[in-house]
């Protein structure tokens, strides 16, 4: 029986987290009930997200449903996290990779958002406020915390120059960068480049994820590559269902960039033109230059 059926788990995770236990949240494949998820999270999670239940709020905010949105989008991050009819996708791909790998830095930073001062710092150290405009329901379709988490962090990439809806190319750098808490590099996909920048991503640990830059039916979009192995691609869409694949040779004529970390770069510094491979520093941002 997996640790996540086990009543006693369910129990203990439920009781800890009694105050929002009953919410429901939706998410793409339906409402989901906060109760059935609580035990999937970390006993650590569970402490912050009940505690996020209980802190102050910007007036009009919501702390409870705010932790139970931030409990299920943890819990089932491809399913919960969406960017609506918003041009997000940068960010909504950040605020997954936040869920994915840094938890306690998610619930804090969403905790951050939503209070009175609603100013938050990003795992790189990077400061970012709350959008006002965001307190307001929209009818953009996605829920409180991901107006929130979405509008801070596109408000945070704008501190490059940048035109149109969406993030540029340069502006995901940064903002992966700031995200992330380390530097990246700016990779731009053509026929020649495209499959070296998917074989660095196939040979990468398996925790490592990458924003890309696609042409989605004509319009550009970002999407985070989770994996990529057995001629497959496996990414989150935050327009689509949840993961998908795609094949390797498809996702290479899609490919427009891609961001690597640091520590991934040097067999791409070798074979790649220079004029297709910008490193983005951090330090700069940080400083202000």
């Amino acid at each position: 029986m997996s640790p996540w059926d086990d009543p006693g788990v369910i129990a203990d995770a439920t009781k800890l987290c009694e105050r929002i236990r009953d919410r429901q949240v939706d998410s793409r494949s339906g409402p989901v009930q906060v109760s059935q998820v609580l035990a999937r999270l970390q006993p650590e999670v569970l402490e912050a997200v009940d505690a996020f239940s209980r802190s102050p709020v910007a007036e009009g905010l919501d702390a409870e449903q705010l932790a139970a949105e931030a409990a299920v989008a943890l819990a089932r991050p491809s399913q919960a996290i969406f960017q609506g009819d918003q041009y997000t996708c940068g960010a909504t791909a950040l605020e997954y990779w936040l869920a994915r790998e840094q938890p306690l830095a998610f619930v804090e930073t969403a905790r951050a958002l939503a209070s009175p001062v609603g100013e938050a710092v990003l795992p790189s150290g990077f400061p970012i406020q709350r959008d006002e405009s965001s307190l307001e329901q929209d009818t953009s379709g996605r829920n409180g915390l991901d107006r929130l988490m979405q509008s801070a962090l596109m408000a945070a990439a704008r501190i490059v120059e940048g035109s149109g809806a969406g993030l540029s190319g340069l502006q995901m750098a940064v903002l992966t960068g700031l995200v992330q808490g380390q530097d990246h590099a700016l990779a731009v996909a053509d026929e020649e480049t495209a499959p070296r920048l998917l074989q660095t991503m196939e040979q990468a640990p398996d925790s490592s994820r990458f924003p890309v830059g696609l042409d989605w039916n004509g319009t550009d979009h970002v999407v985070l590559v989770e994996d990529v192995k057995a001629g497959q691609v496996e990414f989150f869409n935050s327009q689509g269902p949840a993961l998908q694949t795609m094949a390797v040779a498809e996702f290479q004529q899609r490919l427009a960039f891609a961001l690597i970390p640091d520590p991934l770069l040097a067999p791409l510094l070798a074979t790649m033109p220079a004029e297709m491979l910008a490193r983005v520093p951090i330090n700069a941002q940080l400083k202000g230059e």
